[in-house]
């Protein structure tokens, strides 16, 4: 496995991570709310703020990554 794919898998491993993050933090808020608890659903918010703010800076590493090395540029 090249440098550039193993890097491309890390990257591809921690939005995939970052995703399920979100999911699972949307969860918990939506049952805190429902349960009427404010200090857990603002602790989820907060996870799920986190989690959303790290799946961007990701996915915008990828994209500038990718246009970076993208075929016919030169590296």
């Amino acid at each position: 496995m090249s440098q550039e794919t193993a890097f491309t898998t890390f990257i591809d491993n921690k939005l995939f991570q970052l995703q399920e993050q979100c999911r699972v933090a949307a969860e918990q808020q939506a049952a805190a709310q429902q349960q009427g608890d404010y200090a857990a659903y603002r602790l989820a918010q907060a996870g799920l703020g986190e989690a959303q703010n790290g799946l961007a800076y990701w996915a915008d590493y990828k994209a500038r990554n990718a246009a970076l090395y993208a075929p016919g540029k030169a590296g």
